[in-house]
């Protein structure tokens, strides 16, 4: 005898536990724009977040040679390890 799927109780829990779950293509897409791949969200921190792709601009770099790397971080927007790596690569005296 050939069985018809599950009894609807049984299908309705199985339904209910696997509802979190999605598709490859989705988490590619969650992916590709940069998204939380658990909650679809935008990431923590998407904005100048670390790793960042946001360029220096030059004034951005002329804050961070005359500053300290506290006040150029504010200034710019920036977190303050990114002020100091970038302090390191303009060859600018650490404070």
């Amino acid at each position: 005898m050939r069985r018809r799927g599950l009894p609807g109780h049984r299908r309705e829990v199985r339904e209910r536990k696997n509802r979190h779950r999605v598709g490859v293509d989705e988490l590619a897409r969650r992916a590709a724009a940069g998204l939380d791949l658990w909650t679809g969200e935008p990431a923590a921190g998407a904005a100048g977040a670390v790793g960042s792709s946001r360029r220096w601009t030059a004034e951005e770099d002329e804050l961070v040679r005359a500053l300290g790397a506290e006040e150029a971080a504010a200034r710019t927007g920036r977190s303050l390890r990114a002020v100091r790596a970038r302090r390191r690569e303009l060859g600018a005296p650490p404070e």
